[in-house]
């Protein structure tokens, strides 16, 4: 995976596999929640549109903890 951060407002940093197929994005609480709120609304969407959608699929959310830093969010695109 390659990293980078984002120039978006919320600083999110991007990591891609070595194809680019992936990306792994880091994301607030917050944004988790609201992602997770709309997951049933995202698999009819993707049913609906037999998988033609242009919207990035979702395929996992995860929480990472250390000692080290304060816990943050993953979403694998």
């Amino acid at each position: 995976f390659k990293a980078g951060q984002g120039a978006g407002k919320s600083g999110s940093f991007f990591f891609f596999s070595k194809d680019r197929k992936f990306v792994i994005k880091t994301i607030s609480k917050s944004e988790k929640d609201v992602l997770l709120g709309m997951l049933d609304d995202l698999i009819k969407h993707y049913t609906d549109t037999r998988n033609k959608s242009l919207i990035a699929r979702v395929y996992g959310v995860c929480k990472l903890t250390s000692k080290s830093f304060s816990p943050f969010y993953l979403v694998i695109m």
